[in-house]
């Protein structure tokens, strides 16, 4: 399971960030032909560890993308509350995420922002996105590469 996915996994058992997004978290895009009103999209923006070591040296810590995108007309509030009730459950997390129970550590929010999206086309609707950089390091095994 990608860490994405774990940490997917866990948001989806938090009930406070259920009561704002429902099941609408996903690693990576919005599922073809869905709308919902609001989602969170987590992506992996990079990953940074020794390559040339092995085991708990190897220790992956990768930058997490979470982006809140909302339609709404109260878009803006919608977004930041959602962004609010993950920023309560993940900053400064020590435990496991995901059915690997791989160790997480998440060091601190780094960057936040965010952009109110013209329509592009006719059809289009305005939308609201807040994003958050999440730095986290997981006790995954790295193999190492030559």
């Amino acid at each position: 399971m990608t860490i994405e996915n774990a940490l997917r996994h866990y948001l989806l058992q938090q009930n406070e960030v259920r009561n704002v997004l429902g099941n609408h978290i996903y690693a990576g895009r919005i599922p073809r032909g869905e709308r919902p009103v609001i989602a969170a999209l987590i992506t992996r923006m990079s990953t940074q560890r020794y390559n040339d070591l092995s085991g708990e040296d190897g220790i992956v810590s990768p930058t997490l993308e979470i982006e809140f995108v909302s339609k709404a007309g109260n878009a803006p509030a919608l977004a930041l509350k959602a962004a609010e009730q993950v920023r309560l459950k993940v900053s400064c997390y020590a435990g496991t995420w995901g059915p690997a129970n791989d160790l997480i550590y998440v060091h601190s929010c780094t960057v936040e922002r965010d952009v109110m999206k013209e329509p592009v086309w006719q059809d289009d609707e305005w939308s609201f996105s807040y994003s958050m950089d999440l730095r986290v390091t997981h006790s995954q095994t790295a193999v190492a590469t030559p």
